[in-house]
């Protein structure tokens, strides 16, 4: 069961980790274009791959504003509490970051399906890059699937506890005494037995 958790703790892990990690990449996608403005990959990573991750700068809310603010620095100290809570097995800790993750993801797919007048349309996904909205949708599957762990491994936890309950209550009833503790009934008879008959 050990195993187990640490398993889906890591899985959980990563896949919300993946988020600080796009932005992070994506802020070095910046800087070589900065550096190397006539690199064509360059150029691919901002305007195709990355561009999610620049459209939700424009979308008024908390990400939106931590994103004004944040810099490399930040996203890596995220990554860092993330590895931190995960070694020490806090749960709870786990499923809040992984629930912040999706939360994230959730406003960037909302970013990339805006117009230029703040309205939700679906239908701008089929005129964007294929490569944007394959990293939106990969966004969201790793985040959704970490919050779906952590639903589960609560559920499960709870339904195993609630069915191994009565049987270990049984087992303790029905489990044979240990000889070398005995009953004071016990140790009388034991003791009347060794002492000494009277002609």
């Amino acid at each position: 069961m050990l195993w187990g958790m640490a398993r889906v703790l890591m899985a959980q892990t990563l896949g919300s980790a993946l988020v600080p990690a796009c932005f992070l990449v994506s802020q070095g996608a910046q800087r070589l274009l900065h550096a190397v403005p006539s690199s064509a990959t360059a150029w691919y990573l901002n305007l195709a791959v990355f561009a999610p991750l620049q459209e939700v700068r424009a979308v008024p809310s908390l990400l939106a504003a931590f994103l004004d603010r944040a810099a490399a620095t930040e996203f890596v100290l995220v990554l860092l509490l993330m590895a931190a809570v995960q070694l020490v097995r806090f749960r709870l800790g786990v499923a809040f970051l992984a629930h912040l993750a999706f939360g994230a993801s959730l406003l960037v797919a909302q970013a990339w399906m805006m117009d230029h007048h703040g309205a939700i349309a679906p239908g701008l996904l089929l005129t964007h890059e294929a490569s944007g909205t394959a990293l939106v949708a990969l966004l969201l599957a790793t985040t959704g699937l970490a919050c779906a762990l952590g639903h589960a491994t609560f559920v499960l936890a709870i339904v195993s506890r609630e069915d191994g309950a009565p049987q270990a209550s049984a087992e303790r009833g029905s489990a044979p005494a240990d000889p070398s503790v005995l009953s004071p009934r016990h140790a009388l008879t034991r003791v009347e037995g060794a002492l000494p008959t009277c002609p």
